[in-house]
């Protein structure tokens, strides 16, 4: 409970809260023994390095861990739009997601847009205060659907989405939906690592053919 909001926007800790979230991680790698760790608010940002060398596990913050991997992967004219809570409050941690992530938020394959400017959004970021789901989720669509179909006339093309803001999860799948781009948002990024552990069910299964009906679908 001492771990306030205002507290992670400064990138601080108090004593009590840096044992507190060293025991919290030792029950989580020990007696969980979970597979990866991450966060829901991009300030957690800030305990990335404290984290990550207090457990043997992946850890990741933020979904900004992501962008890097993904700009091999499109093309060379292609961006990757990055969504945040407040594109100002962004800014302020610019070197700490350097240092941390290797995230430039300067680098011109980045399109970041914030939500400060769309209604229901406006408290988002200072404030972590919304609108109902369906007021913010209209509004933040038609804005996503506007930029969209804009931005290729001023040569702005996106390749993939990032999602960096939680608050904005309960979207990312209509986003998808209404881009038919990648959306990565923590969910994604947590399922990345889980998918990387998880036992394959076909793997050494040495009937696996039989399984199949022989049938192809024709193209």
């Amino acid at each position: 409970p001492d771990l306030t909001r205002y507290l992670t926007s400064l990138g601080k800790l108090t004593k009590v809260c840096e044992k507190a979230l060293r025991e919290v991680l030792q029950w989580m790698s020990e007696d969980q023994r979970v597979c990866a760790i991450t966060g829901d608010c991009s300030f957690m940002m800030h305990y990335q390095v404290l984290i990550r060398d207090a457990v043997n596990v992946p850890v990741f913050m933020s979904p900004l861990m992501f962008p890097r991997m993904l700009l091999p992967m499109l093309g060379e004219k292609e961006k990757i739009l990055v969504v945040t809570a407040d594109r100002k409050l962004l800014e302020e941690q610019k070197n700490m997601l350097m240092s941390h992530c290797g995230f430039d938020i300067l680098d011109l394959r980045y399109t970041i847009l914030g939500c400060e400017d769309i209604p229901g959004l406006e408290k988002l970021g200072k404030k972590g205060e919304f609108a109902d789901e369906a007021t913010v989720q209209m509004n933040f669509l038609n804005r996503m659907s506007q930029c969209l179909s804009q931005w290729p006339e001023v040569g702005t093309f996106i390749g993939a989405i990032v999602v960096e803001c939680i608050h904005l999860l309960p979207h990312t799948q209509p986003l998808r939906e209404l881009t038919g781009m990648p959306v990565l948002d923590a969910v994604t990024c947590a399922e990345y690592f889980i998918a990387a552990r998880k036992q394959n069910d076909r793997y050494g299964i040495k009937q696996w053919p039989y399984l199949w009906d022989g049938s192809v679908e024709e193209f």
